[in-house]
């Protein structure tokens, strides 16, 4: 159980840095509120994903270190 928490702290301080610590400022978004908004959106589906995999595979490793 211990584990598990250690785990998702690490998950979500990962994800945070993630979002916070690469800000990307070379304009390449388009001026129009529309496209940042889709692009905003990808960029977070596209972290959501990552967190899921990263959390599938830690889980995965704990389980299999437990048996």
């Amino acid at each position: 159980m211990i584990r598990l928490l250690i785990v998702l702290v690490v998950v979500v301080a990962v994800a945070f840095w993630m979002n916070h610590g690469s800000h990307d400022s070379s304009g390449s978004t388009a001026a129009r509120p529309e496209v940042r908004y889709q692009e905003s959106t990808r960029k977070a589906q596209d972290l959501e994903r990552q967190m899921q995999d990263q959390t599938r595979q830690q889980l995965d490793a704990i389980d299999a270190a437990s048996d």
